[in-house]
C-alpha cells in the first residue's frame, strides 16, 4: 500500500520545483526585458542614440584608440600608456618623407628627399660631455649617380664645442679639435693679436736696424 505521508511529500517537492523553474524563467524574462527595452529605451533618449547596437564596446574602443595612436606612438599599448614613444611618419608618394620622434636617448626631425637622395635631420642625442649632443646633417642617403653613400655636412655639438665635419667622418670633432667651428669674436681676436704682433716685429726691426757692432758696423740686415 502506497504510504500517504510520503506521497504527499513528493507532490510538494514537484508542485514547489515546477514553481521554482517558472519563477526563475520569470525572472529571465523580466531581466531580458528590462535589458533590452527599459535600458535600451533610456539610453537612447538620454543620449540621442537611435539604436543602441551602435555603442562601442570596451574591446572595439580600445582596438579604435590603438589603430589612430599607433600612427603618432610607436609601442602604444592602451593597458600601459607609459610604453612606447612619440613617432610620426608622413611618406609622400614619390617616397620623399618627413619624421618626427622622440626616443627615450634623443629623438629630433628629419627629411628624406628621395628624388635629390638628401636626408636632413636635425635633432638630440644621449652623446656625454665629449660625444654627439646636438647634431644637424645634411648627406646623401644612398650611393646613387656618383654620389658617396652618408657624405654630406655635419654640425655636432657636446659641452666642449660645436664642430663642423663634411664628408663621411662621423665623429664628434671630425677627427680633430681643428674642427671646432669659430665665431666673429674669435675672428675678431686673432686680427688683433696679428696686428700687435705686427708692431712688435716693426719694433723689433727698428732696434735691429740701429745697432752696430763693436766696429761700429751694422748687425742688421734688412731681409
Amino acid at each position: 500500500m502506497v504510504n500517504l505521508t510520503t506521497l504527499a511529500q513528493n507532490l510538494a517537492t514537484a508542485i514547489s520545483s515546477t514553481r521554482d523553474q517558472k519563477i526563475s524563467a520569470s525572472q529571465t524574462a523580466t531581466l531580458t526585458k528590462v535589458k533590452n527595452q527599459v535600458v535600451a529605451e533610456s539610453i537612447k533618449e538620454n543620449l540621442a542614440i537611435g539604436d543602441i547596437n551602435n555603442l562601442t564596446t570596451d574591446s572595439e574602443f580600445d582596438t579604435k584608440i590603438s589603430n589612430h595612436f599607433s600612427r603618432l606612438w610607436s609601442g602604444f599599448n592602451v593597458s600601459d600608456l607609459t610604453k612606447g614613444y612619440f613617432y610620426t611618419k608622413k611618406i609622400n608618394s614619390d617616397g620623399s618623407y618627413a619624421l618626427l620622434w622622440n626616443e627615450p636617448d634623443g629623438g629630433g626631425s628629419q627629411y628624406y628627399n628621395k628624388t635629390a637622395n638628401v636626408l636632413s635631420y636635425v635633432g638630440t642625442n644621449d652623446g656625454g660631455s665629449d660625444g654627439i649632443c646636438v647634431q644637424i646633417y645634411s648627406k646623401y642617403k644612398d650611393a646613387a649617380d656618383g654620389q658617396t653613400q652618408n657624405s654630406g655636412v655635419r654640425v655636432n655639438v657636446n659641452p666642449t664645442g660645436a664642430y663642423y665635419t663634411k664628408g663621411v667622418d662621423t665623429s664628434a670633432t671630425g677627427g680633430s679639435v681643428a674642427n671646432e667651428i669659430a665665431v666673429k669674436g674669435d675672428v675678431n681676436a686673432l686680427l688683433s693679436r696679428i696686428t700687435e704682433l705686427e708692431s712688435l716685429v716693426a719694433t723689433l726691426q727698428s732696434a735691429l736696424s740701429n745697432a752696430v757692432d763693436a766696429n761700429g758696423n751694422s748687425v742688421y740686415t734688412t731681409p
